[in-house]
């Protein structure tokens, strides 16, 4: 079962972005972990009732491609339950460390992290049911090539949802 609380974790370090930042856009620094939970909250009515549509319940397996400092993971492992999994993949050790306390805080033992570069290292194979990624596709350098990863990885008839920048324009 969800529910609406979100835990921030304390700063990491002096809460300066550090160099395993590895270039993200908006850093990876406290106040940008405050400002995605933020965001998740602002989204997560939406989030929810796609992950329902979708069939993400009980006992599944969900594949978290660009987890960031876990917020949508803890959702999703709260759904799964016991009986499924959320494997989380990051590459910035600061929500990678973000996601390990909010875990650790709330005793939840299904959820698997990798912290991987998305365009450098292999995906972790893996019984997926659902791949979920949520603004990861507008900022990887290569966003043909993630997608073409992802495939390789998700089983025959397993379904990935994209929660993408989009513009009309476009």
């Amino acid at each position: 079962m969800c529910n609406n609380r979100m835990v921030i974790p304390p700063p990491i370090g002096d809460g300066h972005r550090m160099p395993t930042d590895r270039d993200y856009i908006l850093g990876t620094h406290q106040e940008e972990i405050s400002r995605l939970g933020l965001q998740h909250n602002v989204w997560r009515p939406v989030v929810l009732d796609c992950w329902k549509r979708a069939g993400v319940t009980a006992g599944k397996r969900v594949l978290d491609v660009g987890a960031g400092p876990g917020y949508a993971a803890v959702d999703l492992a709260e759904i799964v339950g016991r009986r499924g999994k959320v494997i989380a993949l990051e590459r910035s050790r600061n929500f990678v460390d973000a996601l390990r306390e909010i875990i650790r805080v709330r005793s939840l033992d299904n959820v698997q992290i990798h912290e991987i570069d998305l365009m450098t290292d292999d995906l972790p194979a893996g019984d997926y049911d659902f791949a979920w990624c949520r603004w990861v596709v507008s900022f990887v350098n290569d966003p043909a090539l993630l997608i073409q990863k992802l495939g390789r990885v998700m089983p025959k008839g397993s379904l990935s949802i994209f929660h993408e920048y989009g513009f009309a324009n476009t």
